[in-house]
């Protein structure tokens, strides 16, 4: 486990350091309010050692083949200048099994005593975008550069003529469109409150940049903005923040774009577990290949690199959603259509709703039921929910173990995901009722206990559950 070691921003111009107090000073209540998020992310993955090494990680940006991960180390004894003289940008390359090379600190053009990271490339891939101003010193002058590729190697950087960067405070980051269209700006100004804000500058048809515009209301807030992505067609906004709220430091919210302008996006997405943890989570960025690249200090001291990737579109509401990975038998597909209890999403056990019964009687264990490849919750399964947590959750010393499951239609890792979804989703419920996060353990057992058969129709709407246990 990684050791805190920074406690504050080092130098000019460069990244938030996930140890760093900075996030928590102005941060907004740590209530957590999740809508439902667009996609159904699978677990993230860690890389390897040989990336996240014992010192911060951060600024994941894969190159526009999909073949080179490029990111940024924050002390590390082998960049320029050594551990306390700047960041460096590192690199590593994609095996064909999807595999990670040891990483390298060979951009002799692109690195210098100062901070140096990496926030994207054009469309061709021939071009890299860089922070900072390169000169004949360390990059501590504000602005963006941009590097072409000279055979196999990068050129030295140049200055990307943007509108005058008007910040108060060190720490800024941007995000450049491919097409270098758009520019997005997380910076600190005097005259607006609060911490770091969104702003976005617009290539006008003459080919220069339009003035920075405040990004709204709905996207910035008292708390900072920052690490901001767009999507391929520019119709969705990724961010970090402390200012909507959510499940730790700073979490990774969406947000879409409502019409032509840029100022006008809706409200904010809490992108939800698991991508989302206790910790500080940041700098998401969501390729074509449905791959997903974040950092993260949920295990605790300075930030990791970590992989995910989409496991398929979060289902519409009261709409079952056929499962795309295999061929249904006709019992099977026979579930999907409505029935009574699919209509009401009425909790089964013995064909009866369970009651909850009051009694000083520990552990105790109830279940709530889920339509089938869904991790919704019904209105039954709400109201016990609601009057588990009034009813058993008054003494400190109460403990909820949730563990989710599923029927046996599916694969075993899908199901073991969405085991974990129906589980998270209670859990959300609990904490919003008023439960502490600290009482809440959580699993996803996914088909491994079912609790009667699956080969019938009725056997597999008992196993689609959340098991409930209120532990003293």
């Amino acid at each position: 486990m990684k050791k805190s070691l920074i406690k504050n921003i080092l130098g000019l111009g460069l990244l938030w350091l996930s140890a760093s107090p900075a996030f928590a000073q102005s941060a907004a209540p740590k209530t957590v309010v999740v809508p439902p998020q667009p996609f159904v992310f699978e677990i993230p993955q860690k890389l390897p050692e040989s990336i996240n090494s014992k010192v911060e990680e951060t600024m994941p940006v894969l190159s526009q083949d999909g073949k080179i991960l490029y990111f940024v180390r924050v002390l590390h004894a082998e960049n320029i200048g050594g551990r306390l003289s700047g960041h460096d940008i590192w690199y590593s390359y994609r095996n064909a099994d999807g595999s990670w090379q040891d990483p390298k600190n060979g951009l002799i053009s692109l690195n210098n005593k100062g901070n140096n990271a990496v926030l994207g490339f054009s469309q061709e891939g021939d071009r890299i975008f860089l922070l900072n101003q390169y000169g004949s010193g360390p990059s501590f002058k504000s602005g963006l550069s941009y590097s072409e590729l000279a055979g196999s190697r990068w050129a030295y950087p140049k200055e990307v003529k943007i509108p005058k960067l008007k910040k108060d405070g060190f720490f800024y980051n941007a995000y450049l469109s491919p097409d270098e269209e758009v520019l997005i700006v997380s910076m600190k100004q005097r005259t607006q409150p609060g911490d770091e804000d969104l702003y976005i500058a617009v290539r006008q048809s003459d080919g220069r940049w339009g003035d920075f515009q405040n990004m709204g209301a709905k996207i910035n807030t008292p708390g900072f903005e920052a690490f901001p992505y767009l999507s391929a067609d520019k119709q969705t906004l990724y961010f970090s923040s402390n200012g909507h709220g959510g499940f730790g430091d700073a979490d990774v919210f969406m947000s879409a774009r409502q019409d032509e302008s840029w100022t006008n996006w809706s409200k904010p997405v809490n992108l939800g577990k698991p991508v989302n943890s206790k910790g500080f989570d940041a700098s998401f960025a969501l390729y074509t290949d449905s791959t997903a690249f974040f950092i993260s200090n949920r295990e605790g001291g300075m930030s990791d690199i970590y992989q995910t990737r989409i496991a398929r579109p979060l289902e519409q509401k009261e709409q079952a959603v056929p499962i795309v990975f295999q061929e249904l038998t006709e019992n099977e597909m026979e579930e999907l259509k409505p029935t009574p209890e699919d209509n009401s999403m009425a909790d089964l056990s013995d064909n009866k709703k369970e009651a909850i019964v009051v009694e000083d009687v520990y552990p105790l264990t109830v279940s709530i039921y889920f339509a089938f490849d869904s991790y919704q919750l019904s209105p039954e399964a709400q109201t016990k929910l609601r009057e588990l947590f009034q009813k058993y959750t008054n003494g400190n010393d109460i403990k909820v173990n949730l563990t989710g499951h599923t029927d046996a239609i599916g694969t075993e890792s899908y199901n073991k995901r969405l085991s974990i979804n129906r589980a998270f989703s209670a859990e959300e419920f609990l904490i919003n009722a008023g439960l502490a996060q600290e009482r809440v353990y959580t699993e996803g057992k996914g088909e491994a206990e079912p609790a009667a058969t699956n080969d019938t129709a009725e056997g597999r709407r008992q196993n689609r559950r959340v098991t409930i246990m209120v532990v003293k």
